[in-house]
């Protein structure tokens, strides 16, 4: 566990020096394990490096941790309203 989310570090890292934005390098390095292309995890993130919309109101990695428990836990049911989103 320790060793992937390393590995996962490292290649948000790497993301990031490649010139991508912050939360686009947190959602690409954990795009695999939610069945996402890299191409599409990196297009989904674009307009959240800078905060939403370059608005500086909430920093990318925030926006792309929150993103990812979406992927995790978010509520896929209309009707549930007791799910682990609320």
């Amino acid at each position: 566990m320790k060793e992937d989310l390393d590995s996962r570090v490292e290649r948000a890292v790497d993301y990031f020096m490649q010139g991508y934005g912050c939360c686009q390098s947190v959602v690409a390095a954990f795009a695999d394990r939610y069945g996402l292309d890299e191409k599409l995890a990196l297009k989904i993130a674009a307009w959240f490096g800078g905060g939403v919309g370059r608005m500086r109101m909430m920093c990318g990695p925030v926006s792309g941790l929150v993103m990812l428990i979406g992927l995790e836990e978010g509520q896929t049911d209309g009707a549930d309203r007791e799910g682990k989103s609320h």
